[in-house]
């Protein structure tokens, strides 16, 4: 599954896209996992727009994930630079609309507002994708480059 949440009141996986009725499920997990304000608000954002929680939904695509994360860090991308590269690939695309088109191709989890990731997440999860076969758009491409994604031969 794509979206997988979990709190002191227990845990759900689900894919955005075996979500038949929103409201259903919304309620469901208001009440059954007594979430905080600001995660139903963070899941009703994505179950309302389509945008699952990660690119690769798979103990491969996790795995992927973190050796991303390790050999993202060995660029030593200085963190001014990547704060300035993601403000250029996120907050100046024209719209939310472009911001949840860029959520749909790459997860929530990739783009999360965190100025302190500053792409990182972006990196590791695009690099879990191409990993897993998965092929992006110019955009995410230019961008993963900019970031010193790690490079696939």
């Amino acid at each position: 599954k794509s979206c997988i949440f979990i709190n002191k009141n227990g845990c759900t996986s689900f894919d955005i896209k075996d979500i038949k009725n929103p409201d259903n499920f919304l309620q469901w997990f208001e009440k059954t996992l007594k979430p905080s304000a600001e995660e139903l608000e963070r899941v009703r954002f994505q179950v309302e727009n389509g945008i699952n929680h990660n690119s690769i939904s798979s103990l491969e695509g996790i795995v992927f994930h973190e050796i991303g994360h390790f050999l993202h860090q060995k660029t030593k991308l200085p963190t001014e630079v990547a704060k300035d590269v993601w403000f250029e690939c996120y907050w100046k695309l024209p719209d939310m609309k472009a911001r949840i088109d860029l959520m749909k191709e790459v997860g929530y989890y990739a783009v999360k507002g965190d100025e302190e990731f500053a792409g990182k997440e972006f990196v590791a999860e695009v690099f879990a994708g191409l990993m897993s076969g998965k092929k992006y758009s110019e955009h995410v491409m230019k961008y993963y480059e900019k970031l010193k994604g790690p490079k696939i031969l």
